[in-house]
């Protein structure tokens, strides 16, 4: 059964590239990301949210497969055993586990919501036809603004996943 989960965009507040000048009501807010001079925000730009033209957010959203490492896959199956499907809402992820470098990257064009509810839906090989997923792959959707993690737990099982320690990759990639 699908459970009920929020993804929340996170706001420009949260950024080190914003920056509000004035007092609260009447403040003026600049986006410092590209230019020294900043962007400034217009009146219609939402103000808890990323605008559109925000640019850490990427053109489409690009979704990561990362794969257990070789001697992880057996702490894994029994890590995942201990765990109650039924009770689980987000999965506890061990991101060390992981291979740095993704075994898939993929351009899709849903959002984290439509993602999750296509994926358990119809399952995640539907979406990502060209990988043979095994259990434990750990899937992340990157919008430029924050990545959310997502677990494959079993044949059309995929939990919402909370990450520590997440793989990072070498050289110049973005992660």
């Amino acid at each position: 059964m699908l459970k009920k989960v929020r993804f929340f965009e996170p706001s420009c507040t949260e950024c080190p590239s914003y920056s509000a000048w004035g007092d609260f009501p009447r403040e003026t807010r600049y986006c410092m990301a590209k230019r020294r001079k900043g962007k400034r925000f217009k009146a219609h730009d939402p103000k808890f949210r990323a605008p559109k033209w925000c640019p850490k957010r990427l053109p489409s959203r690009v979704c990561r497969v990362y794969r257990l490492k070789d001697m992880e896959e057996s702490i894994e199956r029994i890590r995942r055993a201990a765990f109650d499907l039924n009770e689980l809402t987000y999965y506890p992820a061990a991101g060390y586990r992981y291979a740095p470098e993704p075994r898939l990257e993929k351009n899709i064009g849903y959002t984290v919501r439509q993602f999750y509810e296509r994926v358990n839906e119809d399952g995640p090989e539907y979406i990502l036809d060209e990988l043979g997923l095994e259990f434990g792959d750990l899937f992340e959707l990157d919008d430029g603004l924050r990545p959310y993690y997502f677990y494959y737990f079993g044949p059309g099982v995929v939990l919402p996943a909370t990450v520590s320690r997440i793989p990072k990759r070498e050289g110049n990639g973005k992660s």
